[in-house]
């Protein structure tokens, strides 16, 4: 299963502190962790709370970033993608 919900949630203080952000209930951070085979979300940030997490953080003066959501497989993917964004002169 995939744990990016997981590392945003600590990252981000807990399950208590993003529900209190997003006036969400606990029990729906919550699912975020879990299978989806169990009524979660398979361990992702559901699409639609992700601009308002990105929000609620930046008020609080943490950083989010696309990593954060959508993390690389491969460390050297890292470079791939930056190479696409600057193209092959630089």
């Amino acid at each position: 299963m995939h744990l990016v919900a997981k590392r945003l949630i600590d990252k981000l203080g807990g399950i208590r502190a993003v529900a209190g952000m997003l006036n969400i209930s606990t029990q729906a951070v919550n699912n975020w962790t879990r299978p989806k085979d169990k009524g979660g979300t398979g361990g992702f940030i559901p699409s639609h709370r992700m601009v308002e997490l990105m929000v609620a953080a930046k008020l609080r003066g943490l950083e989010l970033n696309e990593t954060d959501f959508f993390p690389r497989r491969h460390p050297q993917e890292a470079e791939i993608y930056s190479f696409e964004e600057r193209g092959p002169n630089g």
